[in-house]
């Protein structure tokens, strides 16, 4: 199996007629495509469009299924962390601090199950931190469609308290509303 991570970064730089050859060949049967993506396709496609990106698919309609990833629970959490032999301690704050979002958790545990982490000690509490902080800065980087900022500070808002109805209606249009209001209703 071989894996292109990342396959819009590479859209500018590849001729359309590559990119319709590849859509041939996963329609043939001969490539299968899984697409992760943070939006409904059709917000990707007007982000995109906006950016200068060529998109030359359609919705991924015909060919690909489509699911949205929801935070984990903090027994599921402990499950993964189990399953790639890291303390449960370490997953555990791997759940805190991600708040159950999967890239950010798994890039958490990850770094642990690497560095062998035994221990939640305060220095390995702050490269925890850091590993998902890292992680999260694009997930916060897609919670606006550029040039706009309301979202983000909806987010804080609503977080502090501060016009928490006007920032609850701003949410509650976002493709994320399920995610982002699940905790203040």
């Amino acid at each position: 199996m071989f894996v292109i991570k990342r396959f819009h970064k590479i859209l500018d730089v590849l001729d359309k007629a590559v990119l319709s050859d590849l859509r041939e060949a996963e329609r043939s049967g001969l490539i299968r495509t899984v697409v992760i993506t943070p939006y409904p396709h059709a917000e990707l496609k007007d982000r995109w469009r906006r950016r200068g990106h060529v998109f030359t698919v359609s919705d991924y309609g015909d060919s690909h299924s489509q699911w949205t990833p929801r935070p984990l629970e903090a027994e599921e959490a402990t499950a993964f962390g189990d399953a790639c032999e890291v303390e449960r301690c370490i997953a555990e704050e791997a759940w805190e601090l991600s708040g159950g979002i999967p890239e950010p958790l798994a890039d958490a545990v990850g770094y642990a199950m690497r560095r062998r982490m035994t221990e939640l000690s305060r220095e390995n509490r702050r490269s925890l931190r850091a590993v998902v902080e890292a992680s999260l800065r694009r997930f916060v980087r897609w919670l606006d469609a550029p040039p706009d900022r309301g979202v983000r500070q909806a987010v804080v808002d609503l977080s502090y308290g501060i016009n928490a109805g006007r920032a609850t209606i701003i949410l509650s249009r976002h493709p994320w509303s399920g995610v982002l209001l699940e905790d203040s209703e």
